[in-house]
Formats: structure tokens, C-alpha cells, sequence
């Protein structure tokens, strides 16, 4: 796999790219942080039809980041940062402009699964191991400022938007929520202020952007759990199942604007629902094999989804039209990220399951502005200034 961008000018190398971020992004003056995570006026301008023209004209390039299989990777709120984690203990974070290794986080003793950024903090960071230990960073010190002891491994983890508390979910279906508030009160090892056993097969979970409603896939044949999160109570109150898929259901997203809400199954199918109705609006049924992550761009214009296969396939939210398919030559992708701010596409794969193809970067080029002739005045000028040369003649060949 590579790191996709559209640079016309900038070369790469193994380590990562050395150009700045203003040639890896040659919109990044067009792109401006959304205002309450609407899409960017760039994102806005790209015309439908001429969309995948742009996404086929973007170029790649890579860098190698671990030696072990690519477990997760997430952008910090800036989008200055993104961490990768991998099935060695070491959690790493790049410089989102030149991909180069900034820091390495290093405490568990297995492999990290998950990262998540904290919502609005940029300089904090969760992560799960396989050591039965959440740990809460604090990346300018490259320290672990808390540690969560639980009972099995972590496999799923989500911050609440508001920033106030953490949800965890472990190998044998417990989700705990956590209250980040008091470990700012000098609580060193904070505990779950709620645990929730489940009695079916839990994976991956969200709560929406009002931190209202909370989103569990399950294992049950096409249910979504729809629960609502009781802030003064902290509790969990059951709304109502969804059936949304004919088999297992595995990932859900929320798109940054709330409006939607995306689920991902064994069945192929990705589905986009209404978050204020929660009817499903539409299905997208490009897929083959089980769909295992997915990821909105800024604004929530286009959905990235990867699965079981050899390719990411990439949507108009609104519409469902296909825009884009990447190929790879691997097994499959572990996980995928849009940046939070840019028309940047990170994810990882695991080729040949061998060694780590890095984070990926997609960034579409902006349609060049068509070429005009200049004005006629101006034409007179630069034929004073600029006379065009005269034809040479042809040399003459003397009579011996």
C-alpha cells in the first residue's frame, strides 16, 4: 500500500515524506478547521460527477512505521498527530505532515489493539493492550498518567464527545464507562462508575455527538443496540433494537455532522441511517466479505469502508454513489482514519502479514482552472517586447 497525495512535485522515501505540509497538501490554504464540523468550502466545491477524476488522479507514497501487524491508528482533534498501534507493545506517533516518528509511547507489555484520541485535548491519548490495562497519555511528557486494571483484554474503546467519560469494552462482553473528571482530582487508578454485562456478543461501540445515545453492535443476527446514556445517573436505559443487517454487525460510525449514522456487517452491506428518525436512508452493497471499519471525511461528505478484501471503496455519503476504489495487494486493512480537518486518508495494511504497509494518504487535487488566452492588449505587448525569432535560413553550400 501507499500513501496517497497529490503533489505533484515532492518525492517520498521508505522513512516517510520529507516535504512540508504545504506541498503533502496543496489545498491545505483551502482547507480551514469546520466550524461545528461542517464540511470544508473545498469539500463543498468538488462537483459530484468530476469527483472521481479527482480521487484517481492522486498520488502515494508510504512509510514503514512498525514490524508487526497494524492493530489501529487515529488522528489527534488538530490532525497534527496521528498514532499507530501494532501487535508489539509500542505505540507510536507520527508528525501528520511528514509521517516521521515524533515519539514513542512505551509501558504495556503485549500488544495495543486500539488508540483513541481524546475528543478535544490533542495532547491526550487512550490505549488498550492485551496486558488487561487501559492507559490514559500524556504525549508531551510521553508519560502514562493513569492506569485502568481490567479483568480481560480491551477491543473496543470510545471517548464520549463531550470529553467527560471513556467507554471500554472488554473480551467478555462487559462495557465499563469510566469518568474522566475524576482523575482530574488526583485519582491515580480511576475504576468504572458503570458496568454493563452484556448477555450477547458486544462489539464495536459510540455514543452520538450530543452524547445522548449509545450505539452497540452485537453479535445476534443484524441487531444494533440503541441505548440512552442517563448523564446525573450514569446509566445506560434501553431504547430499542435495530435490525439492521441479515447477519453479525461489527462497526458503527457516527458522521461528524450527526446527521447520519453508519453500520458495517457480516453481510457486506454497509447501511446509513437517520440519527434523528433511526430509519435506514440507504445501503451501500459495493463490498464482498465482512465489513470491519469504517471512517467519514470532514463534514461527513464521503465514507471510506474496508473489510475482508483487497481494496478500500470510498462513497458519497449523500447519494451513495460510488467514488473511488483503492486496490491493494495485501490481505486486508486494520484499520482507516479520515483526518480530522483535511481530505487526508489514513489506514494500514498487513501485506503478505508480514511486516506493517504504513498509514495510507489520500488527497485529492483540486480541477485546474481552464486555460485562457491572454488579452489582446497584452498580446500586442509581448509582441514589442518578446518579437517572435526569425526563421534561420538554410546554409548555402559553395561551388567548388
Amino acid at each position: 500500500s501507499e500513501i496517497m497525495k497529490a503533489s505533484s512535485s515532492s518525492s517520498s522515501t521508505s522513512n516517510g515524506s520529507s516535504s512540508s505540509s504545504k506541498a503533502l497538501n496543496p489545498l491545505a490554504s483551502e482547507f480551514k478547521p469546520a466550524t461545528s464540523h461542517s464540511a470544508p468550502k473545498a469539500l463543498q466545491d468538488i462537483p459530484l460527477d468530476k469527483a472521481p477524476r479527482i480521487f484517481a488522479e492522486a498520488r502515494s507514497t508510504h512509510a514503514t512505521v512498525h514490524k508487526g501487524l497494524l492493530n489501529s491508528l487515529g488522528w489527534n482533534a488538530p490532525g497534527r498527530r496521528l498514532a499507530t498501534s501494532a501487535s508489539d507493545p509500542v505505540v507510536r506517533l507520527l508528525a501528520g505532515d511528514t509521517l516521521k516518528v515524533e515519539a514513542e509511547l512505551k509501558g504495556h507489555t503485549d500488544s495495543v489493539p486500539i488508540v483513541c484520541w481524546h475528543p478535544s485535548e490533542a495532547d491526550t491519548l487512550a490505549t488498550a493492550s492485551e496486558d488487561k490495562t487501559t492507559k490514559l497519555w500524556d504525549t508531551r511528557a510521553g508519560k502514562a498518567s493513569h492506569t485502568i486494571r481490567t479483568s480481560t483484554s480491551v477491543i473496543n474503546m470510545n471517548f464520549c464527545p463531550n470529553g467527560m467519560f471513556l467507554g471500554v469494552g472488554t473480551k467478555d462482553d462487559n462495557i465499563g464507562v469510566i469518568d474522566l473528571r475524576a482523575m482530574e482530582k488526583g485519582v491515580a487508578t480511576p475504576k468504572p462508575i458503570y458496568n454493563m454485562k452484556s448477555t450477547i456478543e458486544a462489539n464495536e461501540f459510540c455514543w452520538s455527538p450530543s452524547c445522548e445515545h449509545f450505539l452497540l453492535t452485537t453479535g445476534t443476527v443484524g441487531r444494533v443496540e440503541l441505548l440512552g446514556w442517563n448523564n446525573p445517573s450514569h446509566s445506560f436505559s434501553y431504547i430499542k433494537s435495530l435490525e439492521a443487517h441479515t447477519a453479525s454487525t461489527y462497526c458503527v460510525k457516527y458522521d461528524p455532522t450527526g446527521r447520519y449514522f453508519a453500520i458495517g456487517g457480516a453481510d457486506s452491506l454497509v447501511s446509513l441511517w437517520d440519527s434523528k428518525e433511526f430509519v435506514c436512508v440507504r445501503t451501500l452493497g459495493r463490498m464482498q466479505a465482512t465489513v470491519r471499519n469504517l471512517s467519514f471525511s470532514p463534514g461527513g461528505v464521503f465514507i471510506a469502508a474496508v473489510g475482508e478484501e483487497k481494496f478500500v471503496d470510498i462513497s458519497h455519503t449523500e447519494t451513495g454513489t460510488h467514488i473511488h476504489q483503492i486496490n491493494l495487494e495485501s490481505l486486508k486493512v486494520a484499520s482507516i482514519a479520515w483526518h480530522p480537518k483535511q481530505m487526508v486518508l489514513a489506514f494500514g495494511d498487513d501485506k503478505n502479514k508480514q511486516y506493517v504497509a504504513p498509514p495510507l494518504l489520500l488527497l485529492p487535487r483540486q480541477p485546474r482552472p481552464p486555460q485562457r488566452d491572454p488579452p489582446l492588449r497584452l498580446q500586442a505587448r509581448l509582441r514589442r517586447t518578446h518579437p517572435p525569432p526569425l526563421p534561420r535560413r538554410a546554409p548555402r553550400h559553395r561551388r567548388q
